[in-house]
């Protein structure tokens, strides 16, 4: 099976979408959502969604708007430990939202470090 680009584009499309929703129907109000895919934020940032023909991006658009606040911050592929070992255990069989409430024993140690890092940028930064 090839993948192509648009068909990476249109999973990281899907995923925001769904966790957009995600995050509303629980509640959340104030989101930040980490994306590795650059050319998608930097599309949603400077209101090219809300053009788009493609109705899921129009749908992060109308998201976006009804959330007190969205942050989004783009992360390099390699930096996305957690997304790869998941994808990775699933065997690219996935194509439906799995919801985990307790992190698996495989990923913690990843989430662990993700933790630490973010706390030590947090306080170099200040």
């Amino acid at each position: 099976m090839t993948v192509g680009l648009t068909d990476i584009l249109q999973v990281e499309v899907r995923v925001v979408l769904e966790g957009l929703k995600l995050a509303w129907d629980r509640g959340f109000r104030q989101i930040e959502l980490e994306c590795d895919s650059a050319m998608l934020i930097e599309f949603i940032r400077n209101g090219w969604a809300s053009m788009s023909n493609d109705g899921k991006i129009r749908g992060i658009h109308g998201l976006c708007l009804i959330h007190l606040e969205v942050k989004f911050r783009h992360i390099q592929g390699e930096d996305n430990r957690v997304a790869g070992c998941i994808a990775k255990a699933d065997g690219g069989m996935m194509d439906q939202l799995v919801i985990l409430e307790e992190p698996p024993r495989y990923v913690r140690e990843f989430l662990e470090d993700d933790i630490r890092q973010s706390l030590l940028v947090t306080n170099r930064a200040h």
